[in-house]
């Protein structure tokens, strides 16, 4: 066999790897590219929140010239940065003001579809690969299913992480190899922005990154102690950095989390941890991406999650070299790191599957707070795609018999596996189902066996693809070991099939579709809105428009869909009920509670939405349609009231049994939990009147006979502050999660309240400083760098 030249694989111009990455990304968003004005990628989440966020986030930056610090059209109001609100903080959304709302949600992540490539071509670049291998690498993680897959879901921030992890590798290997601190600070820049994007992948990014640089400083001791010096050193800068850069998120929502959230706790649970994780049939899934089936386009999933829309795959080339490596790259101690980091990611997403989860659930802290253990699979698809790049070009470039035999073993057997898996299901058919049950286990229901028998089809044309796939490989290195094929053939003839077999998969979860197909012009919304009072919001019953909805065209809900809302309010509302209502009937019942109680009157629920006419007691009828029937709630207080009697009720429970009550009138008495002993008696009857209703910001004018209380319809949060005529006032929490003020004096007076968290204008110092900080010792790096003579 003739040596391939050492340089064969670089001698490919610098810029190509990055236009090739460029031109694959074009070609799988193909479809959207070409599709005009008024379209968008449709994304599950994008539909249900993305898009209310976004335009919230957009449009009152423009009118406030800031960001708005609360929300008043979800959940009676939350905070917009301490309880989330999508990617808002994230550098990418520049674009939104830079283009149209659909194309920005487009480009954003079109971006980082590319920009996951780019970074996994310098990953296995510093893991010493050349560059036709490490443009197999980023090419194999660009189009990456389980990247592309999330497009479907909307979960931006999840691609986020995924697509940042490899570039802090990059630095991290090239800062400890290079001794650079500038690459350390950026080190500490990508880390910070995991943790704006998505806290959970970037918590999982950060362990791997931990334990990769401790392992090295451990294998690199020999070198003396400047070298563990500066490696501590600079991994302490990066911590810094990451901190720093992280603290607008990370700060607000850590004291949230701990003190406001419904998820405030020690977690909930080894159950909830392990839902959403892998199960056998998605492990297999990872070598025959159809073998689960998917909710995509069809309904084949038959594992045992409630649904399935994602896939975890990374490529069958990808999956057979990694594992082949661990044979194939005898004497580098790499592939025991990398080969661990897959298998631990592996083993924890299977959750419960495994012992390995409840190990790691008890061992490792923080843990207990996340859910979709599944998540953490983005960290296999990085340490097999750098084990297969590794592989390929020990066997490949460096010529080694031992690495191409085992490279040529594995794809033989990869072929011949996948073989098999047709072979079994088209013989066997839905008999499969039954085995596999019998051996893993099935899903609850009988409808999971319907789903097998749908997918078996798919299943026999996917496990023959990928057969076909890696017996075109094994043939491609057999041809090169006779010298018809040149060495950069190969490499090419690898990135070719694992290009064309990931884009079979990526298509199902990139759709196009018009922006007006889910957010249309509703004249019935409109007419609603127009109605509204300032304080004012709507309850929708039934369905009737996705929760969520109709916060995105203005109109301010009881509920609305976020999933991180102060938890008292959720008390209130009896919210968990709700949502674990197991039957109609329970459902129901909740309804004709919530319909009749007094807290959807404090709640300022002037308009009802039902799916259709019911005898609804105490409301009156506006209208109806064939979709909709709305109904007026008079009795509904008004979005700021004067109030003139307190009832003090320290006990939680107590307070929202009354406020549950048909008969209790928030109108005349207001629950505290303590006595307001500036108000005396109190008693005093007035009017009140919205005379601005910022997002953050209200100011009331009042009149009151006497002492009272101004009863606010909008959630009670401590940061809240209130003013009285210019003079600090206290800000109540009423009526179990709603507000109030003390109005201690007779005659005319203005309230003015604002939410002015000091933990986000904290945060927010913390980071402006280090991007400050960031910036200038970057100029200053580059400055010294272009300055150090040459030679």
């Amino acid at each position: 066999m003739e040596q391939p030249q050492p340089s064969e694989l670089d001698q490919i111009p610098r810029w190509v790897p990055f236009v090739v990455m460029g031109a694959l990304t074009l070609i799988l968003f193909r479809e959207y590219l070409v599709s005009g004005e008024g379209t968008m990628l449709l994304g599950q989440d994008t539909i249900a929140a993305g898009v209310m966020f976004r335009k919230f986030f957009v449009e009152h930056i423009r009118a406030l010239g800031r960001l708005p610090l609360w929300n008043p059209y979800l959940f009676g109001g939350v905070p917009t940065v301490e309880a989330g609100s999508g990617d808002i903080l994230y550098p990418a959304s520049i674009l939104h003001f830079l283009l149209p709302l659909t194309a920005a949600l487009a480009w954003k992540l079109i971006l980082h579809v590319y920009l996951a490539g780019v970074f996994m071509y310098l990953a296995a670049r510093a893991f010493g690969t050349r560059r036709m291998v490490a443009l197999f690498a980023g090419s194999a993680y660009l189009l990456s299913a389980n990247l592309v897959s999330l497009v479907w879901g909307g979960q931006d921030g999840k691609m986020y992480v995924t697509a940042l992890f490899p570039a802090a590798l990059w630095l991290l290997v090239t800062a400890l190899g290079r001794h650079s601190w500038v690459r350390f600070l950026w080190l500490g820049v990508v880390a910070g922005l995991m943790v704006v994007a998505h806290p959970q992948l970037a918590y999982y990014a950060y362990i791997t990154l931990a334990v990769y640089a401790l392992a090295t400083l451990w294998n690199g001791r020999r070198q003396g102690g400047a070298f563990l010096a500066h490696g501590l050193a600079g991994g302490m800068v990066a911590v810094v950095t990451a901190a720093g850069i992280a603290a607008v998120v990370l700060l607000p929502m850590y004291r949230y989390l701990r003190e406001d959230s419904p998820r405030a706790g020690p977690g909930r649970g080894f159950e909830y941890s392990a839902s959403w994780s892998l199960h056998a049939e998605e492990a297999v899934s990872l070598f025959v991406p159809e073998f689960s089936g998917t909710d995509v386009q069809s309904q084949t999933y038959w594992g045992k999650n409630p649904f399935k829309h994602n896939s975890e795959y990374g490529g069958a080339l990808v999956l057979v070299l990694g594992v082949a490596a661990l044979a194939g790259l005898k004497g580098d101690r790499r592939r025991w790191g990398l080969a661990t980091l897959a298998a631990v990611a592996l083993l924890y997403a299977l959750g419960s599957g495994t012992p390995a989860f409840r190990l790691l659930y008890s061992v490792v802290p923080g843990l207990k707070n996340f859910r979709a253990p599944s998540l953490a699979t983005y960290l296999a698809i990085v340490a097999l795609t750098l084990l297969a790049a590794l592989l390929i070009e020990r066997a490949l470039a460096e010529g080694d018999i031992r690495a191409r035999r085992a490279m040529s073993a594995g794809l033989a057997t990869g072929a011949g596996t996948a073989l098999l898996i047709a072979v079994l299901t088209l013989a066997s058919g839905t008999g499969l189902y039954a085995i596999w049950s019998s051996i893993f286990g099935g899903a609850d229901g009988g409808d999971r066996a319907v789903a097998f028998a749908a997918n078996v089809p798919r299943l026999a044309a996917g496990a023959l693809i990928v057969a076909l796939i890696c017996a075109a490989a094994w043939a491609a290195v057999y041809l090169w070991g006779r010298g018809t094929l040149r060495t950069t053939h190969v490499v090419i003839i690898f990135t070719v099939l694992t290009a064309l077999d990931l884009m079979r998969v990526d298509h199902r979860y990139i759709q196009i579709v018009r922006y007006e197909e889910f957010f249309p012009q509703d004249q019935g919304i409109e007419a609603l809105r127009a109605r509204l009072v300032p304080g004012e919001r709507v309850l929708s019953v039934g369905g009737v428009y996705p929760e969520g909805f109709l916060a995105s065209y203005g109109v301010p809900e009881v509920f609305g869909y976020h999933g991180n809302q102060l938890r008292w309010y959720n008390d209130l509302t009896r919210y968990t009920s709700r949502q674990s209502a197991r039957t109609t009937t329970e459902l129901e019942q909740y309804w004709v509670g919530f319909l009749s109680s007094a807290a959807l009157r404090a709640l300022a629920a002037r308009y009802v939405l039902l799916p259709g006419q019911v005898e609804l007691p105490g409301f009156r009828l506006l209208g109806s349609d064939e979709r909709v029937a709305v109904y007026a709630n008079d009795a509904a207080l008004p979005g700021v009231a004067v109030v003139p009697e307190v009832q003090v009720e320290p006990d939680s429970a107590r307070r929202i049994s009354s406020l549950w009550s048909p008969t209790f009138d928030p109108g005349k008495v207001t629950i505290v939990e303590e006595p307001v002993l500036a108000l005396g008696q109190a008693g005093g009857t007035g009017t009140a009147t919205i005379e601005g209703n910022g997002d953050d910001t209200l100011a009331v004018r009042v009149r009151v006979t006497g002492p009272a209380l101004l009863h606010v319809s909008r959630s009670y949060h401590p940061s809240w502050k209130a003013e009285i005529d210019g003079v600090p006032a206290p800000v109540l929490r009423a009526n179990h999660a709603l507000m109030a003020v003390p109005l201690t004096r007779s005659g005319e007076h203005r309230v003015v309240m604002r939410y002015r968290p000091a933990i986000v204008r904290l945060a927010a110092t913390l980071t402006l400083l280090t991007w400050g900080a960031v910036i200038l010792v970057t100029l200053l790096g580059g400055v010294l760098y272009l300055r150090r003579p040459r030679g």
